[in-house]
């Protein structure tokens, strides 16, 4: 009986870290759909708060937990221990926070990675040289990181090809939309800004004609036509400068409707090969990002917790060891 007591308290504590994990997780309010976008800063700064590093850490310890049993029993009884903590942990998860369910799939994948991972992690501890716990560790966690991380990278694939041409259809857009505007039309700002060049631009078309040698003299001679154009151009310099010609120009942009989604896709037809496999780029990205968080700190984490948790195993061991022998 006591030989079963450190796997139903592992088993317990990976319920509750997968619990307080997917607490930390919905506090985030990441959802699939930030990864399916162009605009990745959302996303990256939900990755930045102290919610998903709370996630992160409270992830690691439940994997080293498991791991933990995986190390202490026989086969079947760590699968034994290790899924029923993990289901049970799983589906308070879900029952408290349906939002996760859009999360399902790789869930489920996560579950299958326990038993491929465990499985002869006594034999690889011993096969290794140096730092044999710890190594082993890293690579039960490490594998579980990758086959989770590839389902999840299945299913955006899955998601985003039924949804290939919402995602093609709004690359462009989205592309722009935190860089010159809200959208495929212009913005108000960048009307005005396009209105400012066209003022500055024309300013310095008419005091280049001032500047002639040929004007000069002609408003030097009182010749009624230099001197006639010369009040022209001085009227048409104030008209471009005032603020009701820059108010004209915006409203008439407006006005086109000027399409610069269109025109980029014009001017940059490497865009549209973009938008074409928008469904492809986004699931990849994704698999970048999570098997570099995942390798570079649940991975490394676990294998801590792991280590930690073999280092009070030999302890207890050759405790008992002792006292057995003062018998």
């Amino acid at each position: 009986m006591d030989e079963k007591v450190p796997g139903v308290v592992f088993a317990a504590s990976a319920a509750v870290m997968i619990l307080t994990g997917a607490y930390f997780f919905t506090l985030t309010g990441i959802t699939v759909n930030q990864f399916l976008t162009i605009n990745t800063i959302p996303l990256l700064k939900e990755m930045a708060s102290i919610n998903f590093v709370l996630f992160l850490v409270c992830a690691s310890f439940a994997i080293g937990f498991i791991t933990a049993i995986g190390r202490k029993y026989l086969f079947k009884y760590s699968m034994l221990f290790s899924l029923t903590g993990t289901l049970i942990g799983i589906i308070c998860a879900l029952l408290l926070f349906p939002q996760l369910l859009e999360f399902f799939a790789p869930i489920i994948v996560f579950l299958l990675a326990i038993p491929i991972s465990l499985k002869n992690l006594q034999d690889r501890e011993h096969e290794l040289k140096y730092m044999a716990v710890l190594r082993s560790g890293a690579s039960a966690a490490g594998r579980i990181v990758v086959i989770v991380c590839t389902g999840f990278f299945i299913y955006l694939i899955a998601f985003s090809v039924t949804n290939k041409d919402t995602l093609e259809a709004n690359f462009v857009p989205e592309l722009l939309s935190y860089t010159v505007g809200d959208g495929p039309v212009l913005s108000d700002q960048f009307n005005e800004s396009l209105a400012n060049a066209m003022a500055i631009q024309q300013q310095q078309t008419i005091e280049q004609i001032q500047s002639l040698d040929s004007l000069k003299n002609l408003q030097a001679k009182n010749d009624p036509d230099g001197l006639a154009l010369a009040s022209q151009l001085d009227a048409t310099k104030a008209y471009v400068t005032s603020n009701d010609f820059k108010t004209k120009v915006t409203e008439n942009l407006k006005n086109q409707k000027v399409d610069l989604g269109e025109g980029v896709m014009k001017q940059l037809p490497m865009m549209s090969l973009f938008s074409r496999y928008a469904w492809i780029i986004y699931p990849i990205a994704a698999l970048i990002m999570t098997m570099f968080i995942g390798n570079l700190v649940i991975r490394n984490l676990s294998a801590g917790v792991y280590s930690f948790l073999m280092r009070i195993f030999c302890w207890r061991k050759k405790r008992a060891a002792a006292a057995e022998e003062k018998k």
